[in-house]
Order: C-alpha cells, then sequence, then structure tokens
C-alpha cells in the first residue's frame, strides 16, 4: 500500500489524484476516516491519501496502525505557500489566527521526520513535480507510469 500525505496544501490531493487516474482508483476518493481504517478498508486499497494533523479536523491515524508494508510518499511545500493555501481554504472565514496554519505546519513535518527512519518512503516537493527527474521518481516508486494531469504552480 502507497499513502500519499503531507501537510495541508502541500498538493498531495494533486498527486494522489494523478496517481489514482493511472491506477485506475476512483480519484473522488481522496480520504479515509479513522472508522474506514479500523473496518479494514485500508488494507483493501492499493494507494491512499490522508492529511497529517491539519486545520480540519481529522485524525491522523498514527504509525502503529499501518500495515507494515505500508510506504509513504510525502510530499511537501514551501512553508509560507502552504500555510497560506490551508489558511485560506479551513481558517480565514473563521477569523482564526494564521498562526495555527504555521502551527500546524510545523506539527506535520516534525511527524515526517520522525517517521521517514521507520518505513519505507520518499519525500517530494510540490515546486518540484514539474521536474522530470521528480516525476520520474515519484513513477518508479508507485511502480507504474503516471499520467500527470496539467500542472498547477499556486
Amino acid at each position: 500500500m502507497i499513502v500519499v500525505a503531507g501537510p495541508e496544501g502541500s498538493g498531495t490531493t494533486y498527486v494522489y489524484q494523478c496517481i489514482a487516474q493511472s491506477l485506475g482508483i476512483d480519484r473522488e476518493d481522496y480520504f479515509l476516516s479513522h472508522a474506514e481504517f479500523e473496518s479494514g478498508i485500508a488494507s483493501q486499497r492499493e494507494v491512499l491519501h490522508c492529511s497529517i494533523p491539519s486545520l480540519r479536523a481529522r485524525r491522523w491515524i498514527s504509525e502503529v496502525d499501518w500495515p507494515i508494508d505500508t510506504r509513504f510518499l510525502f510530499v511537501i511545500r514551501e512553508r509560507a505557500k502552504a500555510v497560506q493555501s490551508s489558511y485560506r481554504r479551513f481558517s480565514e472565514k473563521r477569523n482564526e489566527p494564521i498562526g495555527a496554519a504555521c502551527a500546524s505546519w510545523d506539527y506535520a513535518m516534525e511527524l515526517i521526520i520522525d517517521m521517514l527512519p521507520k518505513w519505507e518512503a520518499i519525500v517530494v516537493a510540490y515546486e518540484h513535480l514539474g521536474s522530470p527527474r521528480t516525476r520520474q521518481t515519484v513513477e518508479a516508486f508507485v511502480g507504474a507510469e503516471i499520467q500527470w494531469m496539467p500542472f498547477v504552480r499556486k
């Protein structure tokens, strides 16, 4: 199983959609709830998309919950851009301080750093997803040719 994960606003949805489309997986099936994970649905999926703890009320499924053969494809994005993206989508309307979005990104990065030595994983930068070399690295990790959608730089 491959899990596409990263801090809010880092481009995980884009990467997941490209992979899902290429593998014939329903692209609308973005996120997995904790209840779905506990029911065993996760072990039946080839690729999952999960957000690391964020401004949305989602529970990050801890590393002890993942099957032993899980591989992680972490997508990260420049902090200022990821924070601004997640803040704009989830907190601005509620007039919350932007500091919460900054703290969320920092915490997500701590989790990624903690998980890297424990799992088979790669980290790709959103800003580099237009590069053929980065795309080849992702394709090799996934084990399939990916039909990349038009790349969006925000």
